[in-house]
């Protein structure tokens, strides 16, 4: 007795997909995410606002696409956005802590730098790559 469940004969330009497998894609489009830190207090003890936004995408290699996948498949854009803007605005702080108002203020590339290396390695280990980022 021959039993052909989950059996299918494909042709030479088809792939096999066994029972029960399924298929996700990822998108590597970048989005962007607005950020907002109210009322921090900076190394002088000068309280700002800080408004800005990142432009983020899934890195290109295979193996950040995969670490990609086991953090965030199935999960909706908008909680992706959310998990990535409590991290994004957690180094925004730090940084507007460590340094003074005029600092911030005055010294907007080396801030914004400051921002974007502090993320770098928290997004890469979920499989992102800052493409930008700028203060509003």
């Amino acid at each position: 007795m021959v039993f052909k469940f989950g059996y299918k004969k494909v042709a030479p330009n088809e792939a096999l997909v066994t029972p029960f497998q399924s298929a996700h894609t990822i998108s590597l489009n970048s989005f962007q995410i607005p950020l907002k830190a109210e009322g921090i207090l900076t190394k002088d003890e000068v309280p700002i606002t800080v408004h800005a936004t990142s432009t983020i995408k899934v890195a290109d290699e295979l193996e950040a696409v995969i670490k990609f996948a086991e953090q965030f498949m199935g999960k909706a854009p908008d909680e992706i956005s959310k998990e990535l803007r409590v991290i994004l605005e957690g180094k925004l702080r730090t940084t507007v802590a460590e340094q003074g108002a005029l600092e911030v203020n005055n010294a907007r590339e080396n801030f914004i730098q400051v921002v974007q290396e502090k993320s770098e390695s928290d997004l890469q280990s979920m499989g992102f790559n800052v493409v930008n980022f700028s203060l509003d």
